[in-house]
Parts: C-alpha cells; sequence; structure tokens
C-alpha cells in the first residue's frame, strides 16, 4: 500500500506521483495534448486541491466492498458516493466525495488519476476530528474501549446532551436464502453528559438522568407517540432534544 504522506515532497517524483494519481481530471483536460505542464502549474492546482498541504490525501488505497454472493453493503448510508467535509487539525477539507464503510470503519475518498480513473483512499483515522456526509455529522467516539481502536459516531443530536450513535456492520454466514453472506449490523447508543458517556439503553437512561424532568419527558413521549426502540434514531434524537430543551430552561 501506498502511503503518500511519506513521500518527501522536496524530490521531483513527489510531484510526478501526485500529478500522475490525485491531479484533478478537470485540469487535466484542459491541458491541449503533448503541451509541456510545469511543476509549478501542479503545484498550484495541488494547493487549490488540499489548501497548501498534503495532509488529507494521506492513506491506504480502498479495495472497495468484498464481491461475490453477498447480501447488503458494508456502508453507512448506501453504496452511492456521498458530498462532505473532514476535519483535520485545524483545516476543514469541504466539497468532498466521500463514503463512510462501518464494517471497516473507514472514511473513503474519491479522487481522480489520469485518464478519469478513480482512485478511492482510506483517510487516516487517526488525523480526521469530525467529517459529514449528506449533512449528517461524525465525531470521533470519546471512548475508545478496551481495543484502543478509533471508531466515529454520528453525532444525532447536540446540546447539554449529546446523543452518540455508534453504527458498525460485519460480514456473517447466510442461514439460508440466495447468497452465501450478508452484513450483520449493530447499534450502540450512547449519551454524553458532563464529560461522562453513558449507553443510552432506553428512555428509562434519560429518566434516571434527569428524574426531576421524568414526568414531561414520558408526557412528551405519549404525546407524539414516540418508540424508542433502539433503531428508532430519529425519535431517540427528539427526545434528547426535548430534554435539552428542559435543561435550557430549569424549573
Amino acid at each position: 500500500m501506498l502511503n503518500i504522506k511519506h513521500i518527501n515532497p522536496g524530490r521531483p517524483n513527489f510531484i510526478l506521483l501526485l500529478f500522475l494519481t490525485i491531479l484533478p481530471f478537470g485540469y487535466l483536460s484542459s491541458q491541449n495534448v503533448g503541451s509541456p505542464v510545469s511543476s509549478d502549474n501542479v503545484r498550484l492546482e495541488l494547493d487549490k486541491l488540499l489548501g497548501a498541504d498534503q495532509r488529507l490525501i494521506s492513506g491506504d488505497f480502498y479495495d472497495g466492498a468484498p464481491l461475490g454472493s453477498v447480501n447488503g453493503h458494508p456502508y453507512f448510508f448506501d453504496e452511492m458516493w456521498n458530498e462532505g467535509s473532514v476535519v483535520i487539525g485545524s483545516i476543514k477539507y469541504e466539497d468532498l466525495i466521500l463514503k463512510f464503510d462501518i464494517a471497516a470503519n473507514s472514511v473513503v475518498l474519491k479522487t481522480y488519476a489520469l485518464k478519469d480513473n478513480v482512485i478511492q483512499l482510506c483517510l487516516k483515522k487517526e488525523k480526521i476530528s469530525e467529517f459529514t456526509m449528506n449533512k449528517v455529522k461524525f465525531t470521533r467516539f470519546p471512548d475508545k474501549g478496551i481495543n484502543n481502536k478509533i471508531i466515529f459516531a454520528q453525532l444525532c443530536e447536540e446540546g447539554s446532551v449529546d446523543f452518540l450513535l455508534v453504527r458498525s456492520k460485519e460480514l456473517v454466514l447466510s442461514e439460508g436464502g440466495t447468497t452465501d453472506f450478508k452484513y450483520k449490523e449493530y447499534y450502540h447508543n450512547y449519551l454524553r453528559y458532563n464529560g461522562q458517556i453513558l449507553k443510552f439503553k432506553s428512555k428509562k437512561t434519560l429518566f434516571n438522568l434527569f428524574p426531576e424532568y421524568k414526568t414531561e419527558l414520558k408526557r412528551y413521549l405519549s404525546q407524539h407517540n414516540l418508540s424508542t426502540k433502539r433503531k428508532e434514531t430519529t425519535n431517540r434524537a427528539k427526545l434528547v432534544n426535548y430534554c435539552n430543551s428542559l435543561l435550557s430552561s430549569p424549573k
């Protein structure tokens, strides 16, 4: 695998390699066939793409989803590419084309090589603090757990209480059916309050966390006929949003 970050930018082959792998096709198509392209022009185009540095374009090539007799896909949304942004350090890279592979826990960037060939790169997880896809915000999960892995959570609700959802998938053998394998999906819901991470097991988690608002929270669920089962992400987000509104206007 190629880690572009490790290539010395002071050497001529750095310019050649990036020119061959990540220079936007629109720039290349604007050049006359056979006309010379200076390294200065290449640098200018790279600066436009990368914000004058190469911290974004750093990672391993992405092989894509497994092929063959598989039911489902490993992605957060679907198999289509999505518009989004990535925050690395103090820089926000916008207008990117991304996928989020939640089976591999990889943020995948789509860019182009010569002749409009697509290159897919797994961005370095340790460099990413947050990213967005389809206006959905993801943040690095604050509790790495016993495996000390960097994972990302969907920030479903933000306020005095944050609602964080960690979704993951794994490829398992199918039990019957028309395919040999299928993707099994897991939902892990959490609340973040006063710097602490709590498992958001059910509505009772909020009731126990804020007993003074238990009556109001139960009334809200009843009035809006909301189910808060494990995969009812939208309804759980509504409940946390209402809880935050109560906390912002204390009794």
